[in-house]
Parts: C-alpha cells; sequence; structure tokens
C-alpha cells in the first residue's frame, strides 16, 4: 500500500516522491553530488542549499585568518557570488 504524502510521525513533512519510494534512500554523498549538478545547471535552489550548508565553515576559516567578522563576512559573500558566476565552467 502507498503512503499518502504529508506530515509523519517526527514533525517533518514528506514529499510526493518519499511516499512513493519509501525504501529508497539517497546517500548523503550522492545527495550533495546532486545538488552540485542542479547548482552548475543554474539552480537558484540548490545554491541556497549549498550556502547555508557551508557558510559557516568558511566564514570560521577566514575569521580564524583574518581577526575580523566583517572582513570574513566579505569573504564568505565574495566566495559565493564567485561560485555563482564560474559555475557552469
Amino acid at each position: 500500500m502507498e503512503t499518502p504524502a504529508g506530515p509523519h510521525p517526527d514533525g517533518k513533512e514528506k514529499s510526493a516522491s518519499h511516499a512513493r519510494h519509501p525504501m529508497k534512500k539517497t546517500s548523503p554523498q550522492n545527495q550533495t553530488e546532486q545538488t552540485l549538478d542542479r547548482f552548475r545547471q543554474g539552480d537558484s535552489e540548490a545554491f541556497a542549499s549549498l550556502y547555508h550548508v557551508h557558510w559557516q565553515q568558511v566564514f570560521r576559516f577566514s575569521r580564524l585568518y583574518l581577526k575580523s567578522d566583517d572582513d570574513a563576512e566579505d569573504v564568505v559573500q565574495e566566495m559565493f557570488i564567485r561560485l555563482w558566476q564560474i559555475r557552469a565552467t
């Protein structure tokens, strides 16, 4: 029997796609590769996902060397802008 899309017991919304293939799981590596592929094709939601996952790590690394929150924020912004600009190359 097919599970309908909708709220999951853990409170998270399930997609209709997940409902059709409840046993199909995507490994984190495959999910990251799929997100990167979508990003390279110009998918702004994939770009936002990559940003939300990685911005803190980039910020912390930059802050370690620059000793300034403002400068580290500039690096994060410039790096992600540059990534968007060169995404398809």
